[in-house]
């Protein structure tokens, strides 16, 4: 199996033991924390959350390209580490400061102070967690064993340690804890690929780029985050209800998906650090096939059985959040598409400012139509504005993007996934008139649309992709 093939393996393994682990553990913490403990850590986690994004200054995509760049010198690819992670370690301890004192004076936030305290430390663990260092010199196999092996002891621990209502803190411990422990391991891995220079350090460099991508992710938090915070003044907590867990579902496919483009980012900016543009185009329609052959049945898929989606993972108090659900289904392709345009090729070929502006627009198109649509159509209307703000940003993402290379996706891939698509609509239907059951029709439709979209790919298509990747799968169990 190809060094690519491999790393899109390692990436969606992790992605989906991401997606699992809430899975296993939240259906018992908040059985066992009640709604006091789940609402503290939440409120603590949000708060802290956007101290780690600021702290950051776009360090885990920036990093990973300028690794990326001098992944082969060991020298220089010292010196970028030991420069970015002294100025994400200098942000981290300036912003720790501001941190601590609003929580210890402010007293809205010194109710919680115990779990502020804890979370002082995932500031920290943030700054050498180091992930983008692996991710640029392409060791994803080390980041998906350690991301697993780190989810599984905080799996275990969770279900040893916290078993009433006053181990919130407790809980809390055990994450920091988890995360200390990767990071033991990941510095000690480290040492294979870097070693600190103190001297000689040149940080000035780094900071307008890496100001440009923090400002870029804090414009996405703001239309991506606030829609829900204007539908709940405008609509109330149930339509809010109904969005957000539309949004996480949605979510949950979008990490997957992008887990599969993102491993193409280090090599990526190596080809655009080396001018090696033929080499950059390939690996771009090597993302976009990825994109079309999975993207797009998930896509379809998530339309027709959105009413099963949300009856078997949220319940039958959240029906309507199906609506919503359909709508913002197409976000998975957008949003994929935008990381190819966006991550692989503005932010690989150090055009950071283009990125922003594309942001800055959707931002912009998403408080418009969230203002216009929300009070009409509450959370249909939020949902609306959502995928128009996507499609928006990716347009503008295309259109700086060709500025930079010709790249020219095969189309015909794309048809041939929504052709091979269209049986899913039949089996739904067939499916409804043999059962009535929302969990069996989701197991069988999940598994007799797979397999038919795959066969007339496979048989029908003659799609290269899946070929390569069967042939590869193949030849590793013959070999083993």
């Amino acid at each position: 199996m190809g060094s690519i093939q491999r790393n899109v393996v390692y990436s969606v393994t992790l992605s989906l033991s991401q997606v699992l682990f809430p899975l296993l553990v939240f259906p018992y913490v908040s059985r066992v924390l009640g709604p006091e403990g789940m609402g503290s850590i939440g409120f603590v986690e949000s708060f802290t959350q956007y101290f780690v994004m600021l702290a950051a200054l776009g360090v885990p995509i920036y990093g990973v390209r300028e690794i990326a760049k001098v992944k082969d010198d060991y020298a220089v690819r010292s010196k970028v580490f030991s420069e970015v992670i002294s100025i994400h370690f200098i942000a981290t301890l300036v912003l720790s400061v501001v941190y601590v004192a609003l929580f210890m004076t402010i007293q809205g936030l010194s109710a919680y102070r115990q779990l502020f305290l804890v979370s002082t430390g995932t500031l920290y663990t943030q700054v050498f967690t180091i992930e983008w260092l692996f991710q640029g010199v392409e060791q994803f196999r080390g980041i998906a064993l350690r991301g697993i092996v780190s989810k599984f002891i905080a799996l275990v621990s969770i279900f040893l340690f916290v078993k009433n209502e006053s181990d919130t803190v407790i809980y809390y411990i055990i994450t920091l804890f988890v995360s200390l422990l990767s990071v033991a391991i990941n510095l000690s891995y480290a040492r294979a690929f870097v070693e600190i220079r103190l001297l000689g350090m040149e940080l000035k460099r780094h900071l307008k780029p890496m100001l440009y991508i923090l400002s870029f992710g804090l414009v996405t938090q703001v239309y991506t985050v606030l829609d829900a915070v204007i539908l709940g003044f405008l609509r109330g907590e149930s339509e809010v209800g109904y969005y957000t867990v539309a949004t996480k579902l949605v979510r949950v496919l979008i990490m997957t998906l992008t887990a599969i483009t993102m491993v193409m980012v280090p090599r990526m900016a190596g080809y655009f650090n080396d001018n090696r543009i033929n080499e950059a185009k390939k690996l771009l329609s090597s993302s976009f096939d990825y994109l079309s052959l999975v993207g797009l049945p998930m896509v379809i898929g998530l339309i027709l059985y959105a009413p099963e989606i949300i009856w078997v993972f949220a319940g039958e108090k959240f029906t309507l959040a199906a609506y919503s659900l359909q709508i913002i289904a197409v976000n998975v392709l957008f949003i994929g598409l935008s990381n190819i345009f966006g991550v692989q090729i503005l932010n690989s070929g150090n055009r950071e400012k283009d990125f922003l502006r594309a942001a800055l627009i959707g931002m912009l198109i998403s408080l418009l139509l969230n203002f216009l649509l929300i009070p009409r159509l509450g959370y249909v209307g939020a949902s609306i504005s959502s995928v128009t703000a996507e499609l928006v940003v990716l347009l503008f993402l295309i259109k700086f993007s060709l500025k930079i290379i010709r790249f020219a996706p095969k189309w015909r891939l794309f048809f041939s996934a929504l052709l091979c698509s269209l049986p899913f609509i039949p089996v739904y239907i067939l499916l409804h008139k043999i059962c009535v059951d929302s969990l069996l029709i989701l197991i069988c439709g999940i598994i007799f649309s797979t397999v038919s979209y795959f066969v007339l790919q496979y048989y029908v298509f003659r799609n290269a992709l899946l070929a390569d990747i069967l042939k590869k799968i193949s030849e590793k169990i013959r070999f083993e």
